[in-house]
């Protein structure tokens, strides 16, 4: 799940089905789900300080990205089978760290089946609009 920069919209990856979208009303509660991006095999997501959506596939070699509007934009082609997951850092928020894994470890654990190798892999990109900053959060 990620929030909208400005805090009105809550994306959320439903796995073997797509991305969605949700008004956020002001009380906190969600309204007007909607489908934001058909992806069968989405997996992680992260948004930019613009809105861009960036949505992962546990069997895509890309990580998709998407306006706020919902405009496809390109995809951010990488050099890995499949990515699980997308985060921005570094001190200006300009890299983006992705997680690749083989590309039928979705469809193994579709049905049950453990990876039994350990073929994850860390990668780290600059990209020209930086991440949203996350707030810190208090666990005390």
């Amino acid at each position: 799940m990620a929030l909208s920069p400005d805090g009105k919209t809550l994306y959320c990856n439903e796995s073997f089905d797509g991305t969605y979208a949700h008004d956020v009303v002001a009380d906190g509660s969600l309204s007007n789900r909607r489908l934001f991006l058909k992806k069968p095999d989405c997996d992680g997501m992260a948004i930019d300080a613009d809105g861009t959506v960036w949505i992962t596939g546990f069997s895509s070699p890309q990580i998709e990205r998407v306006a706020a509007d919902g405009t496809v934009l390109l995809p951010l082609v990488t050099p890995a089978q499949a990515i699980t997951q997308c985060r921005f850092g570094g001190e200006d928020m300009r890299d983006l760290y992705f997680v690749s894994v083989p590309i039928d470890a979705g469809a193994g654990l579709a049905v049950g089946r453990l990876p039994e190798a350990r073929h994850s892999h860390l990668y780290r990109t600059r990209v020209a609009v930086p991440g949203l900053q996350l707030p810190e959060v208090n666990l005390a």
